[in-house]
């Protein structure tokens, strides 16, 4: 992170009571990066690398920055670069962090205080460039059960690449992973047993202290055809897995690597299976993601309870699961059913009454 050693110095004037050896100051620092998920770190180093960029072009002091200095920045990214407004929101988080942790000598709440990105001139220009730069949210359909059964009925799964595919598909789908986690499965996370498999995850978006969470997936037996675990087996004992990622690269010359899949590769696969099943017209409406919000999907259409499907996907909270189901007008459709079931079981009451 930019609050490395040689940029987080703690002033030689300061108070005893505040001074910091040297083995201190390092043991702090490494705390301080892992409060933060690895993802999150790198976008953060990503932003402000790009910025110290900026202000040497600019010949401008990048720390502390003025704000003038961040108001031509995002304005620069929204109306030159047509940055989306996510990645300059990204960006102003990571100089926010960086303003505030890295170390001036100055108390930790004078440093909140006097942080730019804080300053009210820069922060009425942040929002209209949020304001500019509003765009509706690409949100990828779901890959609902209907449709994740045509995807498999066309992988015979004799092949390495079939087998692989099959088992993403499957495993991607009952366990509603995430692209990251789905590729960060380890041979070691996988516990086989009578019932089904139990796959830890030792952090997640979800669980960025990584205290872990832990999937269950049963055995399918009256559809063995579509069961993950089934599927999973299949992979590892073809490709000859004893250690390392579940998920991995195939060499051109067809043998399994020891290399995993990167995130995006879920994607692609999963859209080479959408052009299998004819569906190549629609490749766009679909994603990674689409596994994640097809079970949301399918289990509300099934009636699943809340709290039972975010067993599965590890939501810590409702209104983010809520988000999917409203998505589907699943939840509208099953108002609309029970209103009019309600309706017909009073009228017979009123009925019986009458008579």
């Amino acid at each position: 992170m930019a609050t490395s050693s040689s940029q987080a110095t703690v002033a030689t004037n300061a108070p005893a009571a505040y001074r910091l050896s040297d083995d201190d100051r390092r043991r702090i620092e490494q705390y301080l990066d892992q409060s933060l998920a690895v993802n999150t770190r790198r976008s953060y180093n990503t932003a402000w690398r790009a910025f110290l960029r900026y202000c040497n072009r600019k010949h401008v002091r990048a720390f502390p920055a003025d704000p003038v200095t961040l108001m031509d920045y995002v304005t620069w990214l929204a109306g030159v670069k047509k940055v989306s407004q996510s990645s300059i929101q990204v960006a102003v988080a990571g100089l926010t962090y960086i303003h505030d942790h890295i170390d001036t000598g100055a108390p930790t709440e004078d440093r909140r205080q006097k942080n730019p990105t804080r300053d009210p001139r820069f922060q009425q220009v942040f929002r209209g460039v949020r304001r500019a730069t509003r765009a509706p949210k690409a949100v990828k359909q779901p890959l609902t059960i209907d449709l994740i059964e045509q995807l498999v009925g066309v992988i015979t799964d004799n092949t390495l690449a079939d087998a692989r595919l099959k088992a993403l598909i499957l495993v991607g789908f009952a366990g509603a992973f995430r692209r990251s986690e789905l590729v960060g499965i380890d041979l070691k996370h996988i516990h086989f047993q009578r019932s089904g498999m139990t796959i830890a995850l030792p952090s997640s978006k979800t669980d960025q202290e990584g205290s872990g969470d832990v999937v269950n997936i049963p055995y399918i037996r009256a559809k063995p055809q579509v069961c993950p675990v089934v599927a999973l087996k299949r992979w590892i004992n073809m490709a000859d897995i004893t250690d390392g990622p579940i998920f991995r690269q195939i060499s051109k010359h067809g043998s399994p690597t020891v290399r995993g899949l990167s995130p995006p590769s879920v994607g692609v696969l999963l859209k080479e299976a959408l052009i299998r099943v004819g569906l190549e017209d629609r490749i766009d409406d679909f994603g990674a993601h689409s596994l994640r919000a097809g079970f949301v999907t399918s289990a509300a259409e099934a009636g699943e309870a809340e709290w039972k499907i975010m067993q599965v996907t590890r939501h810590r909270s409702t209104s983010t699961l809520r988000q999917y189901i409203r998505n589907s007008g699943e939840g509208g459709k099953q108002a609309i059913s029970n209103v009019f079931n309600n309706k017909r079981r009073d009228s017979n009451t009123f009925e019986k009454k009458s008579h």
